[in-house]
């Protein structure tokens, strides 16, 4: 039996299909969020989750965008001009979320019921859990992560990205690792160095640069990411674009890569 973190697959279904062929049924996986959006099957990847005993299923920022956005939903039609337009529909829309609903409301599997119970699934999903694995480290398993001075609301759990911009600070518990997604690691690489050059300008400015600061360290493309000292790691690969995706063991640290080809046109 295994223990497992999966994130951000956003709608990429072959990429999920793969990934299953390398679960057993006695294996839990702890699924952080965003498994639509951007892609173009994620109503299916959201319905077997929810519907697969192993996975343990956290809120992230798109499953939040889905709820915002048509949480109150009757289904009664089928049209998918049916609901109105506002903000939060336009807010999901900006970030992939047209092949989702178009999905949901061309869905004739289920019917009207069945699809708000699905979505009222997905509002009481938890935005964050913890996991005591076999080497005795907290695992503290959320969307987005998360400060490790601060143990935030829900807010903070599955859209915060300021936690990520130091690649080597740490405050937190000597046996605490924080396991996240949300942000596609090269983004986050990006803006770790940019925080970099900015602090090493300002402590040259200031007079008080020591050997103290690490840059931030290259990525291969296809691995998770660690950093604050090996204290968390960031699974998010951009799946959707980069058509690869890791699932980590949390007892072993040990990484099961996933590829599928580009479904770029």
């Amino acid at each position: 039996m295994s223990v497992l973190a999966w994130s951000d697959l956003h709608g990429r279904l072959d990429i999920f299909e793969k990934g299953l062929e390398f679960l057993t049924p006695e294996d839990t996986v702890y699924f952080l969020g965003d498994a639509a959006d951007r892609g173009p099957d994620g109503w299916t990847i959201i319905k077997r989750i929810l519907n697969d005993s192993r996975f343990l299923y956290l809120k992230g920022n798109h499953e939040d965008l889905l709820i915002k956005a048509i949480g109150n939903a009757k289904f009664e039609e089928s049209n998918k001009d049916v609901f109105y337009w506002d903000r939060d529909m336009d807010l999901w829309f900006y970030n992939g979320g047209e092949s989702t609903y178009n999905a949901i409301m061309t869905d004739e599997t289920l019917t009207p019921g069945q699809k708000v119970y699905i979505i009222h699934q997905l509002k009481e999903l938890p935005f964050a859990t913890g996991y005591m694995n076999e080497k005795g480290q907290l695992v503290q398993l959320s969307h987005s992560g998360y400060d490790d001075f601060y143990h935030g609301n829900e807010e903070q759990f599955i859209w915060d990205r300021n936690h990520l911009m130091f690649y080597d600070s740490w405050d937190g518990e000597k046996n605490e690792i924080i396991v996240h997604g949300h942000t596609p690691i090269e983004l986050m690489i990006n803006e770790q160095h940019h925080n970099a050059e900015w602090i090493i300008k300002k402590h040259m400015r200031d007079g008080v640069l020591g050997d103290h600061f690490v840059e931030p360290q290259p990525w291969d493309g296809h691995s998770a990411y660690w950093y604050a000292k090996n204290h968390k790691v960031n699974i998010d690969t951009g799946a959707v674009w980069n058509d690869v995706s890791v699932l980590l063991n949390l007892d072993t640290w040990e990484e099961i890569h996933i590829e599928a080809p580009s479904i770029k046109s």
